[in-house]
């Protein structure tokens, strides 16, 4: 089952407002050095992917690593106590 329109709504609103306000101050806060940003972002934008998904494997690898040690230590107690 659904959620109901007004949990909805106030989900959809409040991030609308927040995604408006973020774009709204950052526009006000760069004024005319946007477009140095926009060429700074296509400029690294390579690096950018890159690093974010060394970013993600790292991480993937480090939640595996630490699932399967506790998956051992789990398996280890319930050893002992058989």
């Amino acid at each position: 089952m659904g959620s109901s329109f007004r949990t909805f709504a106030v989900y959809a609103y409040s991030g609308a407002l927040f995604w408006c306000i973020s774009f709204i101050g950052l526009g006000y806060a760069l004024g005319s050095q946007w477009e140095k940003l926009l060429l700074s972002i296509e400029r690294y934008s390579w690096d950018i992917v890159i690093a974010v998904v060394l970013l993600v494997v790292v991480s993937w690898f480090v939640k595996r690593m630490i699932q399967s040690s506790r998956h051992k230590a789990k398996s280890i107690k319930g050893d002992d106590v058989a």
